[in-house]
């Protein structure tokens, strides 16, 4: 009674072949044979009556497969754009898969996927031309793909890459991967057992341009943080004086941070124009920028 993943490796299995026998179920436009036709009429009812259930009914669990998800980008510099990467690991024989994803659709807004590159399903010479968001609503998200022609994968590889865009002035954003599927054929189904979500957390350390740049009277601050560190953000005359500190010696956790600096010094007063330095320290990264003040 619901269009399934279940439906879905059942589909891939019967891709490019005649209609004929089961496969007549999937002709679902009467030409002849299971084609891109059918799969895109395939997508538009894929979830279809599916509220309050799961997207498949494996009766087996893979207890060693595991997929995981990554999260990186959302600076300003990138136009807060976040790369959202779903990896599988330790999948045997995998010939299609399944996911779920959740989101806070008040952080983020979903852009495009698509497979990304040196994926698994192909990394033996198979052909894999049916990723695609199966369903999606605002703060959920289904993926899926699967060979049509080649051989079954095993081990670790990229299932698909996710395009997002972090909203307002907002810098946390978290992922979490509700469900997750392979297949073997379409009749061979596992549920994932080991699940890994992710939040956006950064790479490496960086201290961003501030923006804007001149500014009056107020400007922008952002910074990125791989781990939990102590930090210190200082703000120096030319002359190397310290005009206000925005961050003193404050255990921060890995993320990215936004700070505004209001043009004025310690005591709240406002400081005249020029050119003034902004630097970012911790045990193991520290950088200075310039920006100018002119009113």
């Amino acid at each position: 009674g619901s269009v399934t993943f279940d439906d879905f490796f059942l589909f891939v299995d019967f891709f490019g072949q005649k209609a004929e026998g089961d496969a007549v179920a999937y002709d679902l436009d009467g030409g002849g044979s299971v084609d891109f036709n059918d799969f895109f009429t395939f997508v538009d009812n894929f979830g279809k009556t599916i509220a309050g259930k799961r997207w498949a009914a494996p009766t087996e669990t893979d207890a060693r497969a595991r997929f995981a998800l990554e999260a990186f980008g959302g600076t300003r510099q990138q136009q807060r754009h976040i790369t959202v990467r779903l990896w599988a690991d330790q999948v045997q024989e995998l010939k299609a898969y399944g996911a779920a994803l959740n989101y806070d659709p008040k952080q983020v807004v979903f852009e495009g996927a698509r497979p990304g590159p040196g994926g698994l399903l192909e990394s033996r010479g198979g052909s894999a031309p049916l990723f695609s968001v199966l369903y999606q609503r605002p703060g959920q998200l289904v993926v899926g793909n699967g060979l049509t022609d080649g051989e079954a994968v095993s081990g670790r590889g990229l299932l698909a890459e996710l395009d997002f865009r972090l909203l307002g002035h907002g810098t946390e954003a978290a992922f979490d991967l509700a469900e997750g599927y392979v297949a073997s054929s379409g009749e061979q189904i596992k549920a994932v057992a080991q699940l890994s979500s992710a939040r956006l957390v950064p790479r490496q350390y960086a201290l961003f341009a501030n923006f804007p740049n001149p500014f009056n009277p107020s400007t922008s601050i952002e910074y990125a943080l791989p781990e939990a560190v102590e930090v210190e953000l200082v703000i120096y005359d030319v002359l190397g004086r310290t005009v206000q500190t925005l961050v003193a010696n404050e255990l921060q956790a890995a993320g990215y941070y936004h700070l505004t600096w209001n043009g004025r010094d310690q005591d709240g007063h406002g400081v005249s124009s020029g050119m003034y330095f902004y630097h970012l320290a911790t045990q193991d990264f520290e950088q200075t920028r310039k920006m100018i003040l002119m009113k």
